[in-house]
């Protein structure tokens, strides 16, 4: 049974950070788990507004903890888990369907909360998945491996302050 969640695509506020430390974790990533290893080059995708809701309790894989540093913008080094989930994207809905990846990094508030919203990766540049475009995610299989007990324990104080009053997270 493949579920169909729609969503917005959120206007990135950031400053170009993930766009060039994706290079950096996708590479790093793609040494435990190499269906990845061509994605991120175009930064992420953030869809917001999901209708329905997706829970990330589940993935397909979760990373080890992976010691990365980046390149820009962030503390001198990282560590770092990270649930993948395969999807189809479509942007706009009922467009063109796209092989993706949903990435939930343990230091990023999306990963724990069900209604915030998605961090999409792919292979390939999408021209209309611009801020504001609407966008569908299927998922034509039930992710089965649960997040690790330990995921989310190395989080700055800010971040876990920001998931223990907004974000439903199962430990």
């Amino acid at each position: 049974m493949t579920t169909k969640i729609e969503g917005i695509i959120k206007p990135d506020i950031g400053q170009g950070f993930t766009l060039e430390n994706y290079k950096v974790i996708i590479s790093e990533i793609a040494k435990h788990f190499d269906g990845v290893k061509n994605c991120g080059k175009y930064g992420t995708i953030n869809v917001t507004s999901l209708k329905p809701p997706l829970r990330k309790s589940f993935a397909d894989y979760w990373t080890p903890r992976i010691r990365w540093k980046p390149i820009m913008g962030m503390e001198p080094e990282r560590h770092e888990m990270y649930g993948l989930i395969k999807i189809n994207f479509e942007c706009p809905p009922e467009g063109k369907t796209y092989e993706a990846w949903i990435i939930m990094p343990e230091g990023h508030t999306f990963s724990y909360d069900e209604n915030q919203g998605v961090e999409i990766i792919l292979e390939t540049y999408i021209s209309d998945a611009k801020p504001g475009a609407p966008c569908a995610i299927s998922i034509d299989h039930k992710p089965s491996t649960p997040r690790p007990s330990d995921f989310g324990d190395v989080v700055s104080p800010h971040l876990r302050r920001l998931i223990e009053n907004h974000a439903a997270v199962p430990r």
